[in-house]
């Protein structure tokens, strides 16, 4: 929870169930394979929510490039 909301500047060590998995502000034991499996299961947990959000987010995408689009100079 905390990585999540707050950046690495603010950690100089985090120990995790008695494992060591912060050093001087670097991660240095994470196992990839179970976090990878872990956000997958969130993201699939997610889902619904985003398939709701999928239609306002294209809106506000297609509003954008049209509001750039029409700035000078910008490409």
């Amino acid at each position: 929870m905390l990585l999540t909301r707050m950046s690495a500047r603010y950690f100089k060590g985090l120990i995790v169930s008695d494992r060591e998995v912060m050093r001087d502000g670097k991660l240095i034991r994470i196992d990839f394979d179970v976090a990878l499996r872990e956000l997958r299961v969130q993201a699939k947990a997610d889902l619904p929510r985003l398939e709701k959000q999928w239609p306002l987010a294209r809106v506000l995408s297609e509003a954008t490039r049209t509001y750039y689009a029409t700035l000078p100079g910008i490409y």
